[in-house]
Formats: C-alpha cells, structure tokens, sequence
C-alpha cells in the first residue's frame, strides 16, 4: 500500500476544477409536495480526477454532504476515494449537495425556494448526475448503469448513498455508506453516551454534577436561582432554558449546530482533528485556576445544601471567554448569537458512527437495531475498533503511517470493492456496505 516518492510529491500538489451540470430543480413533477413545479435547472458543481482510471474501471461518487464540496478534496487526494481509484483503475468525482457551496438552485432563499431542499431530490440529483454526466478530457462513456458506479459517504451523505442504492438499485452499482444515520429522530440523547463513557471522567464528572444541580433548579422552579446561574455563564439575557442548555452545550457538541470543534471533530489524522474538546475539558478541570475562578463554585452552594458546584467557575469562565466572543457584539438573545426560542427569529448559529461514534445508535449498527442483521459478500458489514466518525474516509500519504485500525479497514474496503467487480454481468441486486466505528 506504500507509494513511491513521486506519487507522493505529485499527489501532494494536486488540485481540481470546477465543473457543472445542469440539474433538474424540481425531478417529481407530479408530487404536489412540491408545488407549483418548475422545469428549471441549477448548475451543480463537481470536480473529478482521473488519475488512475483505465476505460472499463468503476467509477467512485463521493456524496459531498451538507458543506462546500470544495472542502471534500482530501478524499480524492489521499483519502478514500484515492485508495480505493488506486485499487481499482476506477475515476473518482465529488458532487455537490444542491443548496452548499456554489450549487444553489436559487439567488435567493425562501422558504418555497428552500422546500427542493429535501433528501428525496438530493439522492435523485445523485442518479440524474451518475446517467447524464460528460467529463471533460475523459475519452470514454461513464454513464451509468453501463458503467459501475459505487457511492461512497459520510454521516448525512452515507445515510443518502444508503438511500440512493436502495431507490434506484437500476442505476448505482453499489455503495459504501459510512456512519450514516438510517433513522430520522427529533430528539436524540444518545448523541452524548460515547462521551459520558470515554470522555475525561474528572471533566465528565464536573459537568453532569453542574448540570444535574442546575436541572434541580428548574424542577424547583427556582427562578431567582436560575438567573443567578445564567448571570454567571454571562448568559441572563437568554431567558428561554432551552437556550441557555444549548448554549452551555456547545463545547460537547450535540445533535444540532454547534460553533466550535467538538467530540465529534476529533481524528486520527492530526491534519483534519481538532483540540477544542480537549482545551475545554483542559479548562474545566483547571487546578490552577485563580481565587476569583474557583470561588464561583460556592456562590450557588446556598441552594445545594452548602455543597460546592465543583469547576463551575472554571465552566463559566470557558464559556464567557470563549464562547460569547463569537457573537461579535450581537445580542446573546438573538439568531446572530444564541436564541432560538423568538418565533420572529430565524435559527442562525454558525457550525461547522462507534462506541466512540455519536451518531452510532442511529445506524445499521444501533444497540437499538432489530436482531438478527443480513450479511453476505455483497451486503457486508464492519465495525471499526477504537475510531470515530467516518474516520474511514480519510487517509495520508504514507498510508504506513496509518493506524493498524485504519489501515485494516481501508484494506477490508479495498477487498470488498473487488470482490463486488468481479461479477460477471450487473446483476439486479446492488451491493452495499455498512461501516460503522466504535471503542473496545
């Protein structure tokens, strides 16, 4: 698996243009969810590379997911769709998610305009895509179901690669659907269980006996207490509890927008991880922490019997540094900052599967998932030991340098692949794959 030295300086240095396609809007005209119809299209962006393609070898979509497809070329560099092009003289392409990046159907945003922003025309986008596209400087016909084309994606666009083989089985000749969620929920708890069971237990600890004093509050109707707490985070101004908890959630992440790196952006590649999460629980846990921080830990303590808040005041001292900044002198109640609950306002907080994937139990690998699970050659399964989410999707240039967890589960990938290309016709049936990630 190792590459030479001029693989690695060349791929090193590559970079792609952007090309479009000309899109449908609207692919279900005669669904009145989407009325009044509109037989527009919007130019959608995707970028190729053919480094390694022979006429015949299969063809990789990458399903950019909810961000600028440009921010997804690691893939095509040194990441998956790399590894497995290499393998298997296959092309690989990134496409766009309609309404990220430069691929808006509309100059404007609506909510009619935004109601084509569904999952249902985003996986149609992908199989109008994987029949009509052209690339340029490519002499062959990539069209599919003439050519095999096998989707690989990520947490949102692994649970569309899911859909997308499942709904045109005609058109996809496989897919490699990576921490996808296969289950919609409105609220999702679980999200926070790999990081009570793996996170820094002192930090952990502090946060759930901060947290567990100040749900008493609430249950207390305490009100005169529940601002004094807020005041402390300086976060009075959100008058709605459901505000001030996300807020206060922020540096752990959750189910929802978040403005920092959090557990989930942790990576076992030190070129795409961050150490957000660990500065904070770094900071909450603070024993050097000055007089004025720690003796905020007592100022509520008259409401707990005189037992101490333990590092609350380092807690809200994180949060008052790092957190509010960010709102740039935006009111802490408003959509630019923190509040949500104001009907007059729109959501607008900027962001960016395991046991130590958040997203696990809402996956074809969820504790909570029927028994027994299907698996065979072509509709296989893997769990990866001691990684997070969609750790699979990125790799280096010295892959030796990669974890043995990583390199073992590129390797399974590879084999896998091949084993679906070495059919002999393109059988009905499509081959999928679930990876999944979790911590011994």
């Amino acid at each position: 698996m190792a590459k030479s030295a001029i693989s690695i300086s060349r791929r090193e240095a590559l970079a792609y243009k952007a090309h479009t396609i000309d899109q449908p809007i609207d692919h279900f005209p005669n669904d009145p969810m989407y009325a009044p119809h509109t037989n527009a299209t919007f130019k959608q962006r995707y970028w190729f590379d053919a480094t390694y393609y022979k006429p015949g070898g299969p063809i990789y979509l990458y399903i950019g997911g909810e961000t600028n497809g440009q921010y997804r070329f690691s893939n095509l560099q040194t990441g998956i769709i790399q590894i497995l092009m290499e393998a298997t003289n296959g092309l690989g392409i990134i496409l766009e998610n309609r309404y990220y990046g430069e691929s808006f159907p509309f100059n404007t945003s609506t909510t009619d305009q935004l109601a084509y922003l569904t999952n249902q025309q985003t996986v149609a986008d992908n199989a109008y895509f994987a029949q009509h596209v052209s690339l340029p400087g490519v002499n062959a016909s990539i069209t599919a179901p003439n050519t095999k084309w096998i989707l690989y994606g990520g947490s949102l666009a692994g649970g569309q690669t899911a859909l997308s083989v499942k709904i045109y089985p005609e058109v996809f000749f496989g897919g490699i659907a990576s921490s996808a969620p296969i289950k919609a929920v409105v609220g999702y708890p679980e999200w926070y269980n790999p990081i009570q069971r793996l996170g820094p237990q002192d930090c952990i600890s502090s946060i759930n006996g901060i947290i567990d004093k100040f749900d008493a509050l609430i249950s207390a109707n305490n009100t005169q207490a529940i601002k004094q707490f807020k005041s402390l985070f300086g976060l009075e101004a959100l008058t709605d509890n459901r505000d001030f908890a996300m807020t206060i959630a922020f540096p752990l992440g959750g189910p929802m927008d978040y403005p920092t790196n959090t557990w989930q952006e942790l990576n076992w590649s030190p070129l795409y991880t961050s150490n957000d999460f660990w500065n904070f629980c770094s900071n909450v846990t603070n024993i050097d922490a000055p007089k004025a921080v720690t003796e905020i830990d007592y100022s509520l303590s008259n409401y707990t019997g005189g037992e101490p808040w333990t590092n609350l005041g380092n807690y809200a001292t994180y949060v008052k540094n790092v957190l509010i900044p960010i709102c740039d002198g935006a009111p802490i109640d408003s959509t630019s900052c923190f509040g949500t609950q104001n009907e007059t306002y729109y959501a607008d907080v900027t962001n960016g599967a395991g046991h130590n994937d958040v997203w696990l139990d809402l996956t074809y690998h969820s504790q909570y998932a029927p028994s027994p699970r299907i698996y065979s050659d072509l509709h296989p399964e893997f769990l990866i030991s001691g990684a997070g989410h969609h750790w699979d999707s990125y790799g280096i240039l010295n892959i030796s340098a990669e974890p043995q967890f990583i390199q073992q589960a590129h390797l399974w990938e590879i084999r896998t692949v091949k084993k679906w290309l070495k059919a002999e016709k393109f059988q009905t049936f499509r081959r999928f794959v679930y990876i999944n990630i979790f911590e011994d």
